[in-house]
């Protein structure tokens, strides 16, 4: 843990998944023995991964990402464990993540208060294009405008969509 002495003065706000998923063993004394506050990541999966870290205090923060953690609802599910527990939250993304899942991360984030920390609407700062007519990305500052439109509050660009099908759409008639 000196390690973690030594990064308190550097204005570190958080210790993001500093061991392995496999190393369940080491977190309790981690948790104890850390200076700064520990975020889990890739061991916060599941809702019961979640409850689980919290139960046992051995995180401080849970960084949630959609596309990881069970789509807008089991992301807003894990919110709520994680406001339930007192623990901070972060929204994640995936890197290279499109416009589809930064208008959920925007609706999750007009739906959470408190959120910490968050990574999401990098769109084309990271991508050479995207699936949307229209741009969903931070603007100066950070900051993000809401969206307006029905649904997500997006629309997707058919054709953009079509030069990355391995095979045409099929239809599936509903009766």
């Amino acid at each position: 843990m000196a390690m973690s002495e030594k990064m308190v003065p550097m204005g570190i706000c958080y210790l993001e998944q500093p061991l392995a998923v496999q190393d369940g063993s080491h977190m309790h004394a981690l948790a104890d023995l850390s200076q700064l506050p520990l975020m889990a990541d890739e061991s916060l999966i599941s809702l019961d991964d979640a409850e689980y870290l919290a139960e046992n205090d051995l995180v401080d923060d849970f960084n949630i990402r959609i596309s990881k953690n069970g789509g807008l609802l089991g992301s807003l599910r894990m919110a709520e464990l994680a406001i339930k527990y007192s623990r901070g939250i972060t929204l994640g993304a995936m890197v290279g993540e499109s416009a589809i899942l930064a208008a959920a991360g925007k609706h999750f984030l007009q739906m959470v208060p408190d959120v910490v920390f968050t990574e999401i609407c990098y769109s084309t700062f990271l991508l050479k294009e995207d699936l949307c007519q229209k741009k969903i990305r931070f603007g100066y500052g950070g900051k993000l405008k809401n969206l307006t439109q029905p649904g997500l509050g997006i629309k997707i660009n058919q054709e953009q969509i079509t030069k990355f099908l391995a095979r045409p759409p099929v239809k599936i008639l509903l009766s």
